[in-house]
């Protein structure tokens, strides 16, 4: 059995502050990005999980210790050990503040991963709703892309405290595009512990247009060039709780991973969880090989075998 966890040695979070621009989204979504996530699941329990693998995930998530004998862990990690009976809940976001072709493919970029997720959609109208019960199952909880920041926040803001709870409490934050402008301040749920901006509008942007287009990355010291519709930025020079794992070509970071509590938020101004179908419904060069696997190397990161 592998051992995968969060990784919690970074340093204590500072105070979060920053600031959001509002932002607004012109793309029609193209066709054929429907993702199909795994077998139903309910809150109150998995009816298609069988005893035994219903006990294994309850020891894993720290629950039940008197009635199975399972220890509960100190810490109580979020993103757990993996087995062939149990496998971590990731929630993705989706209804009325998301694209829904964002979070149909960022589910798939989850459920395609090396990590083993179970993969469902949480929201109002799906079978999981946003709740303190629901998010304290969860290892991830993964906000898409999606219109004008406002407007999403206008949906989002009912859940900002349930949010920053799970989060503080050993959760993980993952916001792409609109869910990484949602992640800082004004408005939004203040997870980072850096202001947010708009890249498009930043000194020296290489994109300075709205609408649908690639925008060149420094990841790990390669160049990719990534599917990106006015997504956000961050400073590469914030505190010791955030680690930058990819910069724009002005020295603004464009994805990082921070800590905010006991738990994690990463964010990507880059829309990771893009298929090769995005690139050719707006006739954009692809990064070929890398297509998938950038999305993979920060879902990794996440956690630590």
């Amino acid at each position: 059995m592998s051992s995968q966890r969060l990784i919690h040695n970074l340093p204590s979070p500072l105070t979060s502050q920053g600031k959001n621009r509002q932002r607004s989204r012109k793309r029609a979504a193209p066709q054929g990005r429907e993702h199909q996530v795994t077998r139903p699941f309910h809150p109150k329990g998995n009816p298609a999980l069988n005893r035994r693998q219903l006990l294994a995930v309850a020891c894993a998530l720290g629950g039940l210790p008197a009635l199975t004998g399972c220890a509960t862990p100190a810490a109580k990690p979020k993103i757990l050990p993996t087995t062939a009976n149990s496998r971590a809940l990731a929630l993705v976001y989706r209804g009325p503040a998301a694209d829904a072709d964002c979070a149909d493919a960022l589910a798939g970029l989850l459920r395609d991963s090396p990590i083993e997720l179970d993969v469902h959609f949480a929201g109002p109208g799906e079978r999981i709703p946003i709740s303190g019960e629901t998010l304290g199952k969860a290892g991830l909880y993964a906000q898409p892309g999606g219109g004008d920041l406002r407007d999403g926040y206008r949906h989002m803001r009912v859940y900002r405290d349930l949010l920053r709870a799970y989060v503080d409490g050993g959760g993980t934050y993952l916001g792409i595009c609109l869910g990484g402008y949602l992640a800082g301040a004004d408005p939004g749920f203040d997870l980072l512990p850096v202001p947010v901006d708009q890249y498009i509008t930043s000194r020296a942007a290489t994109v300075r247009t709205e609408e649908d287009t690639v925008v060149q990355v420094d990841w790990n010291g390669r160049r990719q060039f990534l599917f990106f519709q006015d997504g956000p930025a961050f400073p590469a020079d914030g505190p010791a709780t955030s680690e930058v794992v990819a910069t724009y070509p002005n020295g603004l970071a464009a994805a990082l991973i921070a800590r905010y509590g006991r738990g994690l938020v990463a964010v990507s101004g880059p829309h990771l969880e893009a298929t090769a179908d995005w690139y050719q419904a707006y006739d954009l060069d692809q990064p070929g090989d890398a297509l998938r696997e950038l999305g993979f190397d920060f879902v990794r990161r996440l956690v630590r075998t």
